[in-house]
Parts: C-alpha cells; sequence; structure tokens
C-alpha cells in the first residue's frame, strides 16, 4: 500500500501521507527483526539509511501543507515510474 491508494480512498493528503507512515513503519519494522534475528544486518548501512528515512520523514510531514494535490498526482507516477526502470536496470546489470 502506498499514499496513491488512501488518495483514491478520498482521504486528505495530510491522511494519506500519515497512513503510509504507519504502514511502512510496521513493514521496516517486520523486516528489521527478520534481519536482525538471522543475523544478517549490515549495521554499516542500516544506521544511515535509518538516519536519513527519519529526516526525510520529518522534512517531509512539514512541507505537506504547502503543496497542492495536483503536484502530487503528477509527481508521483513519475517517481514511481523511475524505481521501477531503476530496479530493473539494476536487475540487467
Amino acid at each position: 500500500m502506498n499514499i496513491t491508494y488512501f488518495l483514491k480512498k478520498q482521504y486528505n493528503y495530510v491522511k494519506a501521507v500519515e497512513l503510509t507512515r504507519i504502514i511502512s513503519f510496521s513493514s521496516c519494522t517486520g523486516a528489521f527483526l527478520f534481519y536482525y534475528f538471522t543475523g544478517i544486518v549490515n549495521w554499516g548501512i542500516a544506521i544511515p539509511v535509518s538516519m536519513g528515512s527519519i529526516v526525510g520523514s520529518f522534512l517531509g510531514l512539514k512541507i505537506i501543507p504547502y503543496i497542492k494535490i495536483k503536484w502530487v498526482h503528477l509527481i508521483l507516477p513519475i517517481i514511481f515510474f523511475l524505481l521501477i526502470v531503476q530496479i530493473v536496470t539494476d536487475l540487467i546489470k
């Protein structure tokens, strides 16, 4: 689930972001526990990525009131497409 799901369900943008954060946090916590208990956490990557995620999430919530929903509907599919392209190119290499 991502933010577009909640936006299509007619949630306002701030509520959609909050719900998406809850789902992401739950998913990440479950993944962390799995990797931690199997002993394959790379702390050199985990700490910086976690810090970046926390800072990015905080900043994102602060700028939400200044972003028009029209821009969100335009930019999110572009970002998703670029992420898919990145994954596909990484798989091809």
